[in-house]
């Protein structure tokens, strides 16, 4: 039995994301520091979103940084089998989306 998650290599995209929901005034919590299989907690107006983070132009390995990892999949589904998603994002643009805001700039 496993006792946790093992620390992954972050996305490339990761902090200029997270900075950009932090720009529009969410408050943004950086769980991929604690090696959990999604990388951020985004609390905006009321509402609580876990997401996570691919960058499709990066290469880790053999395996496009896209196709989520055994941890991530299993997470996932267990989100979705109670009928919550754990949105993947991959552009500053598409997570101001997810939550509703607008750029700043």
């Amino acid at each position: 039995m496993r006792r946790g998650f093992q620390t992954r290599r972050r996305d490339d995209n990761h902090s200029p994301i997270a900075d950009a929901l932090r720009g529009v005034g969410a408050q943004v919590y950086d769980a991929a520091k604690h090696g959990t299989p999604f990388d951020l907690i985004v609390f905006w107006r009321g509402i609580t979103t876990l997401v996570e983070i691919k960058n499709p132009k990066s290469l880790h390995g053999k395996k496009r940084a896209r196709e989520l990892t055994v941890d991530e999949v299993a997470i996932h589904d267990m989100a979705r089998s109670r009928g919550c998603a754990i949105p993947v994002v991959e552009t500053v643009e598409q997570a101001l989306a997810l939550i509703g805001a607008r750029s700043s700039a």
